[in-house]
């Protein structure tokens, strides 16, 4: 089984339940987070820094990790799971995102 874990901006927990299977990690900064709207720049500054720390924390406990910034085009989930799909991956991890639209 080769899986991806996913992990949004709002799921940044001490104990990931989804860092219990074995993949890779992809941190994403997806676009509904960062760039739907013209969010206070604050807001957008908190989530990044948060996020590159918990990047950092991964790192350090070996997980294999791919950090997804805004900018890129993987940063829409569309976009994410159709290259996930060609490079093979036939599982996907997430907690429950709560989200309609993600």
């Amino acid at each position: 089984m080769t899986a991806a874990i996913l992990i949004f901006p709002h799921q940044l927990y001490k104990t990931h339940p989804a860092l219990t299977m074995k993949g890779k990690v992809f941190l994403i900064e997806e676009f509904l987070f960062f760039r739907q709207y013209q969010f206070h720049k604050q807001k957008i500054a908190l989530h990044r820094a948060s996020m590159k720390y918990y990047h950092s924390l991964l790192q350090q406990n070996k997980h294999d990790v791919e950090y997804i910034e805004s900018h890129q085009p993987e940063a829409d989930i569309i976009t994410l799971i159709s290259r996930l799909s060609k490079e093979g991956i036939n599982t996907i991890v997430c907690t429950d995102p709560s989200d309609d639209w993600l």
